[in-house]
């Protein structure tokens, strides 16, 4: 059995006393749901996620249990759309969306309005279209923040 041992006489949490654009800068670095359950670890930390630089959200590897929730939407909409609800105006540095299932692609067009809006530099899309299914807007490409535009289709052949 592991006992959970209180903290050494003289041992002090050090990554509280850091900067929040350090903190911030850290948890850009994990994937964006991991890095917004990293509000419950202390009164501090609660509202961390809501300046990520860098957002990056995968249909898949995100693994979200239940597909679609109480609501009809899928769990993986509701909380990319919770995350941009509860985002400071702090500007992106990079958004990725990687989507294996979508019928809604004005949700994708209203995440990315969110991110040029807020100076996006990096957009690196992988969605379940071909070309004539999605549109991306043309007056995104008139955003003088935005440097990387990629797009990717995860097509897969359904038998």
């Amino acid at each position: 059995m592991v006992s959970m041992s209180k903290p050494r006489a003289g041992m002090r949490d050090r990554i509280s006393v850091l900067p929040d654009a350090l903190l911030s800068h850290i948890l850009s670095f994990l994937p964006t749901p991991c890095a917004v359950r990293t509000s419950i670890l202390s009164v501090r930390w609660r509202n961390m996620s809501t300046s990520l630089p860098n957002l990056d959200f995968d249909d898949v590897k995100d693994s979200f249990a239940v597909p679609i929730g109480p609501n009809g939407k899928s769990t993986f909409t509701t909380f990319v759309d919770r995350v941009f609800l509860y985002c400071d105006s702090s500007d992106i540095k990079k958004l990725g969306l990687k989507i294996l299932y979508s019928e809604d692609f004005s949700r994708i067009n209203d995440w990315i309005c969110t991110a040029v809006w807020r100076n996006v530099v990096e957009i690196d899309l992988c969605l379940p279209c071909q070309e004539e299914d999605f549109q991306f807007p043309q007056s995104h490409f008139m955003c003088k923040t935005l440097k990387v535009f990629k797009l990717y289709s995860n097509l897969r052949t359904i038998k």
